[in-house]
């Protein structure tokens, strides 16, 4: 059973998708219902349209529940939906919470879910009713195709994220490059201040030296040799 504390939030799926599944069903069923009642010429039968739909009229009322009201009471009704099935997995309790799981617009909301149980009903021949048939394979359908728009949405975001982690990879590697290049101008100002310094110690010594009146040192005289004695004879 589900814990109502790990459900996640239910997707903000479009009213018109939200409605989708209960206004197809109600459509085809009732012109089943209108073609069924047409006039004839046989003996007047008891009416019919109530006795088509009162076999499906559960799973009607369930969707409908869960795709209307505040969110505290879709949970209380597919809780008591999935309470039921889990205690007891039968034709009508299956094809219930099937229809309360492709029904969006509540927390308990999993179409992939769904459409596997739904498949699975209709695969076993005479476990439905003609009408519930019918129903199963309206919902089967409407399971499908929320399946496929599930599926490109997580392809988008995924798509969306690889480009984001690469604009933020090459963000990342702009600033690394702008760093290394301010780091390299720092040094390049510094030798340009250390080159000038040098250069103005130079021009000081030159023109100290070429100014007019400066005598330069007189240079010292080597000291002469000392002979030693001649030698001896």
């Amino acid at each position: 059973m589900r814990i109502l504390a790990e459900r996640q939030p239910a997707k903000a799926w479009p009213p018109a998708v939200v409605m989708l599944p209960l206004v197809i069903a109600l459509g085809a069923l009732l012109t089943t219902a209108g073609c069924m009642t047409r006039p004839s010429t046989t003996p007047a039968q008891p009416p019919v349209a109530s006795t088509i739909t009162d076999d499906i009229a559960t799973y009607l009322d369930t969707m409908d529940a869960l795709s209307t009201g505040d969110t505290d009471h879709q949970i209380d009704v597919f809780d008591e939906v999935e309470r039921t099935y889990l205690a007891a997995p039968t034709t009508a309790s299956t094809l219930r919470y099937a229809a309360a799981l492709i029904t969006v617009g509540h927390p308990g909301a999993a179409p992939q879910r769904g459409r596997e149980l739904l498949a699975d009903l209709i695969s076993r021949p005479g476990t439905l009713t003609p009408n519930e048939r019918k129903l199963g394979s309206i919902l089967l359908a409407q399971a499908d195709a929320l399946v496929a728009l599930e599926t490109e949405n997580r392809r988008l975001v995924a798509t969306v994220d690889e480009q984001a982690q690469a604009q933020l990879s090459s963000a990342r590697r702009t600033l690394a490059l702008a760093g290394e290049n301010e780091r390299l101008r720092e040094a390049l100002e510094q030798a340009q201040q250390q080159l000038n310094a040098i250069t103005d110690i130079e021009r000081s010594i030159i023109e100290r030296d070429s100014s007019p009146g400066t005598v330069s040192p007189p240079r010292e005289s080597p000291a002469p040799e000392t002979q030693g004695p001649p030698p001896g004879r």
